[in-house]
């Protein structure tokens, strides 16, 4: 059973996953996730026999890890019937725009992820390097990452997160919304998937009930959750063999 990623994506967790999850209550046997992106903390908490309820905004994405987790050998072999990877990667773009199939949804996105600046979809020029990596010998762990991908405890909607409060009403979260601070304007074909999230809202939505939330630290964001919630910060480097970048967020739980 798989407990780590199999795809970069902004924000992701995968660095920090264990100390995220030391913060959340013990004899869980379920969760919630409203938006899944990368999905590391999800994976990891799904391969320890919990069941994970998850969704997200990005329709491309959730066909993705609705494929992987119920068709991985498929979308691997799909992924190398497309080897080359050609570079500028617009036509793979324009292909995954115009409604093609699950299978090859799945396939597009990941190419578009993995090949993308900055692992960004809608970034397709500008990273010639990750087309070269991956069509020399990259693809081979790849395509082997994704054929023995195993999540049998998880499942991923499309929807949105107050869509996702409402079915589940008693269910604990774990929430990692889009930034407050500038950075939100990374997501989607436009980069504008989660341009004006409404911060005030969800902090409101969440009173009342059980999470914990990794959030980029901003000064609106201590405000909505002063008073109400423990705010703790989390600081990791990052990079190549450790790197010298330095991460930094708040982990947000009610007291």
């Amino acid at each position: 059973m798989s407990h780590e990623t199999i795809i970069p994506y902004v924000g992701g967790k995968q660095k920090v996953v264990r100390k995220l999850v030391s913060y959340f209550p013990d004899g869980l046997t379920e969760m919630g996730s409203p938006f899944m992106g990368g999905g590391s903390v999800e994976i990891f908490q799904q391969a320890k026999g919990l069941r994970v309820y998850a969704a997200d905004l990005c329709r491309e994405l959730v066909v993705f890890w609705q494929m992987m987790y119920s068709f991985p050998t498929t979308v691997a072999e799909a992924f190398k019937a497309r080897l080359p990877i050609e570079y500028p990667l617009d036509t793979y773009r324009e292909e995954l725009q115009s409604g093609p199939s699950h299978l090859d949804t799945a396939v597009l996105f990941y190419i578009l992820i993995e090949c993308g600046f900055s692992h960004i979809i809608a970034r397709t020029g500008g990273a010639p390097r990750n087309t070269r990596n991956i069509n020399r010998k990259g693809w081979r762990s790849r395509y082997a990452k994704l054929r023995r991908f195993s999540a049998p405890n998880l499942s991923v909607d499309w929807c949105d997160c107050f869509e996702f409060l409402e079915r589940f009403p008693n269910l604990f979260l774990y929430c990692d919304p889009p930034y407050a601070n500038g950075s939100q304007d990374l997501y989607g074909f436009t980069e504008d998937l989660h341009s004006g999230f409404p911060h005030k809202r969800w902090a409101e939505a969440l009173k009342g009930r059980d999470f914990v939330q990794s959030y980029g630290d901003c000064e609106l964001v201590r405000d909505l959750y002063s008073g109400w919630c423990h705010i703790d910060e989390l600081k990791w480097y990052y990079g190549a063999a450790g790197g010298s970048a330095l991460g930094h967020e708040l982990v947000i739980r009610p007291k």
